[in-house]
């Protein structure tokens, strides 16, 4: 499950930067499946997962508060994902 999150994140991040850079529409219809598998995997409370659930930051609060959960332990995998250029939370920051 932890993978599936992963992988579906992931298809969902490069559908959403092909579309900033204009070359597909933003066809975004996976993210409410991410959404509902992420809370799947926040029911785990499985430290194996922060990588996955880092990457679905985007899919709700859940996730966000389960991160904070695991504390230090998830923090570099958080900025990671927070910091990549062009990325989700750089569009956030310019709206």
């Amino acid at each position: 499950m932890i993978t599936v999150l992963s992988d579906e994140a992931n298809v969902h991040a490069q559908r959403y930067y092909s579309a900033r850079r204009g070359d597909a529409s933003q066809d975004l219809r996976d993210a409410e499946f991410v959404a509902q598998l992420s809370v799947a995997v926040v029911e785990l409370h499985d430290p194996e997962a922060i990588p996955a659930l880092s990457a679905a930051l985007f899919a709700g609060p859940l996730v966000s508060l389960e991160l904070a959960n695991f504390g230090e332990r998830a923090a570099a995998s958080v900025v990671k994902a927070a910091t990549v250029p062009n990325g989700w939370y750089d569009s956030v920051m310019e709206h």
